[in-house]
């Protein structure tokens, strides 16, 4: 760098200070920048990562406790990525079996071996599910 002394251009040394003056603030911006970019990139991933995977598994979650809670009727969406979309196919395959066997199980209890006729819990049952409609009936007892 030159620097007037008198008529002449002297060529000059820029001292530490002069350049302190001058780059650091430049310095000092460019990293409030870089860490402003880090914490940008963070909360983008961050943000992807709750999209892409959290959320699907929290659905697949949600699902799993209706079924859990005794809704065998429950279907789950397939949603996300292909493993979800599996996932989502064998829990429902799942359900769907479970339901099947309890209905399998449910009309074993409610018919009598012997005779083939329905028992009495069969008849609880109907009178229950009857009341429930709001329908009104009589019993002939003989």
């Amino acid at each position: 760098m030159y620097k007037n002394v008198g008529n002449r251009n002297v060529m000059a040394y820029i001292y530490k200070d002069e350049f302190d003056a001058f780059y650091m603030p430049v310095i000092y911006l460019l990293g409030f920048l870089e860490i402003i970019a880090l914490a940008f990139e963070y909360f983008l991933i961050n943000y992807i990562v709750t999209k892409e995977v959290l959320a699907p598994i929290m659905q697949i979650d949600d699902g799993i406790k209706e079924i859990a809670r005794g809704k065998l009727d429950t279907k789950l969406k397939t949603v996300g990525a292909v493993e979800f979309e599996s996932i989502c196919y064998v829990i429902n395959q799942m359900s769907k079996s479970l339901l099947y066997s309890l209905e399998e199980v449910r009309k074993i209890s409610e018919i009598d071996e012997l005779t083939k006729l329905h028992n009495r819990r069969a008849f609880s049952r109907r009178i229950n599910e009857l009341k429930n409609q709001g329908t009104s009936m009589g019993v002939i007892y003989a």
